[in-house]
Formats: structure tokens, sequence, C-alpha cells
């Protein structure tokens, strides 16, 4: 019997269908509630009858009938399929919504109660400071990499490969002990996020911060999301049992309590970075976060990486053929995202 103020709806695509029990209970309540707030990520571009489904729950005098919608602002495709009848072929047309058209129009029709914003509309308000800090690998690493050994594990994980027997510790992987300097120089007191492709490059360094005094912890993709959610609830914390989270998860992490992303593992794809990078940066707030990419200097690392941004450089004149110009064009090409 309780009545509220407001009903907030996060994921509000889960309303799809007024007939099952969940949207029994939403109305239910909203006929307690004078005001109601849905909340999603998921454009209504991908599906217009999805925002339809979840308006008509709010008000079903919001917009026209399902049918007129669908006429006006859905567009189709007609396929075929074929059934026996009587020992003959029957042909039957099947009619598909493939996307929709009219969309300035739609998008009038819902200004007064549709509210959206891109990732790229709130990146603009964050504040953002994003560096490159490059390493140079150890003749070891460059001797087994001249000798035709995967530069990946060589030079990020090198105990991964047991023909070469270099251990991957502080001592024997420069980037490793670049993450320990920082973590001791300039972030004493901050939380940070490390994304670490590889399990056995995430327990070593692990380890290595363990012996600086930091506490770190490990989420891994293949993990249970109640373990998952417990890891995040004690490094968000303010005084939590955690203060360096290392993970290879791109997504359903919010480490919102992060100071410092820093990128270990480098990545073939901008948008890959700009989804790590949003696990620190999904709450609105006022903290400046730094964003770290890790490269090695004169590597074959570092001639993909240049390769990936020269790739996707809007002109390839803007860019020089040094590849820590490249490298920093790839940063530039984040924060224009952002």
């Amino acid at each position: 019997n309780k009545v509220f103020n407001t009903l907030f709806i996060d994921e509000s695509t889960v309303i799809k269908n007024r007939e099952t029990k969940f949207c029994e209970y939403i109305l239910e309540i909203l006929r307690r509630t004078p005001r109601c707030h849905l909340m999603n990520a998921t454009p209504f571009e991908k599906s217009i009858m999805d925002i339809y489904t979840q308006l008509d729950v709010l008000d079903t005098n919001l917009l026209p009938k399902k049918y007129k919608i669908e006429s006006m602002y859905s567009t189709w495709k007609t396929s075929y399929f074929w059934t026996k009848r009587n020992g003959e072929a029957v042909r039957h047309p099947k009619r598909e919504r493939t996307g929709y058209k009219n969309q300035a129009e739609f998008k009038r029709s819902l200004k007064y109660v549709y509210w959206g914003r891109s990732k790229k509309d709130v990146g603009k308000e964050l504040p953002h400071n994003y560096r490159t800090l490059t390493v140079t690998p150890t003749n070891d690493q460059k001797v087994c990499i001249g000798n035709g050994y995967r530069y990946q594990e060589v030079l990020n994980c090198p105990s991964l490969i047991e023909d070469i027997n270099i251990a991957t510790n502080r001592k024997n992987v420069p980037k490793i002990d670049l993450v320990c300097r920082l973590l001791e120089e300039q972030y004493q007191d901050a939380k940070v996020m490390i994304y670490v492709w590889n399990p056995k490059a995430q327990e070593a360094i692990a380890e290595e911060l363990s012996k600086i005094g930091r506490k770190p912890a490990i989420i891994q993709g293949g993990m249970k999301d109640v373990d998952k959610w417990q890891i995040q609830q004690d490094f968000n914390a303010e005084d939590g049992k955690y203060d360096v989270l290392i993970t290879n998860a791109r997504k359903s992490l919010n480490l919102y309590g992060a100071d410092v992303c820093i990128l270990y593992s480098v990545e073939s794809s901008s948008g890959l970075y700009t989804q790590i990078c949003g696990r620190i940066d999904r709450s609105v707030d006022d903290k400046i976060r730094d964003f770290i990419l890790l490269v090695y200097e004169d590597s074959p690392e570092y001639k993909y990486l240049t390769s990936i941004v020269k790739s996707r450089a809007e002109d390839s004149r803007a860019l020089t053929i040094d590849a820590k110009g490249a490298i920093d064009h790839f940063i530039e090409y984040l924060e224009r995202e952002e």
C-alpha cells in the first residue's frame, strides 16, 4: 500500500509486453506514482517498437495505436516460405520489420517525454587526462623477438613461453616495472584500474604490487557475477579492501571509485579502448581521471599500434613517420571520441 513520489526503471527495455507479470507489477506501482523515469543505454533507433511499448506503459495516450506506428515509422521487408497442402507446395509471405523511417517526425512526437544523450554528450562533461608512456624492451626480449617468438607474450608475459625461461616479474618485464613505479611515485594514494588481457600477467602484476604494499584484486571475464560484484564493492568503497583492480573485462563493471586507468595490454580498436576506459568514468562527477597507455618503444607492439592508427586516421598526412607521433595521434583520437 506504499505510495511513491517517483519510480525509476533502469534497463527499461525489459518492458516489452504488457501481458507479462513484470509489466503487471510495474503498472500496479504506476497507478500510485505521479512520476516515472525510464532509463536505458540502448538507443530507440535499434527497435522503434521497443520504445513504443515502454511509452505505452507510461501513458497510453502518448502515441498513436501500435498499428499506426508500424505503418508510419517502421520499414519492412517481405520474405516467403513454403508449406505443403494436399501434396502441393504453397508459398506464404512473411513480413519482417527492418528498421524505421521518418525519424525526425518521430523524434518530434517524443520531444516532451524523451531525453536522449549520447556517449559523446556525456564524455564532453567528464574531465580526462590522456598519456602515453613508453619503455624499452630488454636485450633478452629483443633476442627472443628476433628468434621468431610472438611479441605479445615476450613483451608482456614471457613465462607463457616455456622455451625461453624468462619469468614474468618486475625485473624481467619493463612494463611491470613501470606500473610499479607509477604506483610508488605518482599514484601512492590513488585507486587504480589496470587492464591486462592475460590471466598469468594479471597474477604476476598483482604479486609485484603486493610487494610494494598495494592491495590488488583480480576480476576475470569468466567469474561469477556475485563474485565480481563483491570485488567491485570492496574496491569502490572509500576505505575498501582493495586499492588496485586488475581486469580483462570490458563490460559489466562500474569502477567509479578509480582515479586512474592503466592500459597495460595493447588493443586493436579505439572502440575497445573507450569501452575499457568506460569502466571507471561511468559516473558523472568532478573527479579528474588519468588514462595511461603503456607501449614498448621501437618494438613490433609499437609498429602494430602505429599501423592501426594510420588505418583509422582521418588524413594520413596528419601523421608523421615517427611512431611516437602516431601513438599521440591515437590518444588525441580517443579524446575527440569522448
